[in-house]
């Protein structure tokens, strides 16, 4: 029976992010990528034992996800945006964050990597 009401409980949560794009004609739903300050390298894992993220209304929802960065924090720490958008129209968060990203230019290179 649990089984049974977490898929409900999953579906309801999808049509309520669903009916407020529509609401509100909306293409994605914009939030922020973290919930905790920034830290250096791992260090949330060591302070936390996790690292935070806000992707579970993807996981929770099954509705498509994207992040790009949206800045920085006195110039060191990346800071990431999610949008969430509708079922089946993952095109349409490539086409905003690609125009996001030309828009703004907050993306660095990684250093750490080639």
């Amino acid at each position: 029976m649990f089984l049974q009401e977490t898929k409900q409980a999953r579906r309801e949560l999808r049509e309520k992010f669903l009916q407020l794009l529509e609401a509100h004609d909306l293409d994605v739903i914009v939030y922020p990528a973290a919930t905790q300050r920034p830290e250096p390298l791992d260090a949330g894992r060591s302070r936390y034992g996790f690292v935070s993220g806000t992707t579970e209304e993807s996981a929770l929802t099954g509705l498509p996800h994207l992040t790009v960065q949206a800045g920085w924090v006195g110039g060191a720490y990346p800071v990431g945006m999610n949008m969430l958008g509708r079922l089946y129209d993952e095109h349409t968060l490539l086409k905003l964050a690609h125009a996001f990203e030309e828009a703004t230019r907050h993306r660095r290179a990684p250093t750490v990597a080639p």
